[in-house]
Parts: C-alpha cells; sequence; structure tokens
C-alpha cells in the first residue's frame, strides 16, 4: 500500500525511465484499475442521467463529480502497480472532443455515445474547435471550480485546524456522515491517516 498521494510515488518514474533506456529490469510494468466498464456507473451524478437521452452541457455540475474523482484516484494507494495516476474531468464518462465538434451525446445505459454525424470528408476538414462552444465552456468549468494548492499549501493542509483546508478537520467530518448513511458500522481511526513526509520532502527540496 502506497503512502504516496494517489499512490504516485517518485520511484515509479524511475521505473519508465529505466524502460526508455531498455534497461534490465527484474519485471514488467504493469498498471491495474477497479474502474469498470461503465463509467456512468461510477459517479452519483451520472447515475442520475436519463437513459436513452441526450446530454447537454447544463447537466453537468463539475462539482457533482469532484468527491467521485478523488475516490477513484486514490485506488493508487491501495493497488501496487506503475500507473502515474492524473485526472482528466469525468474523461471516460462524457465524450468532450465529440461535443465540442458537434455530435450529440446520447445517453446509454452505462455510458455515453457521441452520434455519427454521417459528415463528409470536407465538412470533417473543416472542423475548427470552437472556444464558444458550451460544451468547451463546460469542460473549463471543472478547471474553474478547482483550486490547485501550491505546494507549501499542500503541507499545511496535514496540520488541524477548523475548515475544509484541513485534511484532518474534512475527514472528522466525513467520518459521521459515513455511520449515518449506513455505509460503515463504526467510525474509522484517524491516527496516522494523513502522511505529510512525501510533501514536506518535496517543499524541501523545492527550497534547495
Amino acid at each position: 500500500m502506497s503512502s504516496a498521494p494517489f499512490g504516485n510515488d517518485p520511484a515509479k518514474i524511475e521505473r519508465y525511465k529505466s524502460f526508455w533506456r531498455r534497461a534490465d529490469a527484474t519485471r514488467s510494468l504493469v498498471g491495474f484499475t477497479t474502474r469498470g466498464w461503465f463509467p456512468l456507473e461510477e459517479y452519483a451524478a451520472t447515475r442520475a442521467w436519463p437513459v436513452n437521452s441526450y446530454l447537454t452541457p447544463e447537466m453537468v455540475v463539475p462539482e457533482a463529480f469532484l468527491e467521485d474523482e478523488e475516490r477513484l484516484l486514490e485506488e493508487g494507494e491501495v493497488l501496487d502497480d506503475d500507473i502515474i495516476r492524473g485526472d482528466m474531468p469525468a474523461a471516460a464518462a462524457i465524450p468532450w472532443l465529440s461535443g465540442m465538434l458537434g455530435s450529440r451525446l446520447r445517453i446509454l445505459p452505462g455510458n455515453v455515445l457521441g452520434e455519427d454525424r454521417s459528415a463528409s470528408w470536407d465538412e470533417m476538414e473543416a472542423l475548427r474547435l470552437d472556444r464558444a462552444h458550451p460544451w468547451f465552456r463546460k469542460y473549463l468549468e471543472f478547471a474553474e471550480g478547482t483550486t490547485i494548492f501550491s505546494a507549501e499549501e499542500a503541507l499545511a493542509a496535514f496540520e488541524d485546524g477548523n475548515d475544509t483546508t484541513s485534511l484532518p478537520y474534512t475527514a472528522a467530518l466525513i467520518n459521521p456522515f459515513l455511520v449515518e448513511s449506513g455505509f460503515t458500522e463504526a467510525e474509522a481511526s484517524l491516527e496516522g491517516l494523513f502522511d505529510a513526509s512525501f510533501t514536506a520532502d518535496y517543499v524541501e527540496r523545492k527550497g534547495e
């Protein structure tokens, strides 16, 4: 079990470098995921979308995805593999580029599919990304609704606090909710849950 956020241990990078150098290795690079083939089942927000209808930008609320996005990334802290995990806004659930280029997005059981436009080659070659398109603007909303911490702010988040910028404070809020909603029978111990060593080491090395 990795102590690095989302399992992104720096040692993984060295294994990739060895691969590209064609250096000797004790094993192959491997990756695993607990995600299924039906991405709409992975998010509480998408499970509410009506099947056999069309998805519109107004139906996508970025804030409704954040908790599930973080949960999905946390698989890296359990799976001992070589994947370096990052994130794209609901990438598997929403075919963003199809929507941005004018396809209607049809909601299927467990998935969303951009409908075939039956466009000619000339029409396809004339396609350009319109930055004013509603799907492009909705995509950018995910970034606008996300606060990216600096390394120093991330380190401070490991300290006790009295608002949701503190990890221990936020975990203490979530604990009773998990019991009340029936997800667990008892509150989990928070002792030793948050390890700041990786972030502290990065902050220290950044200042050298």
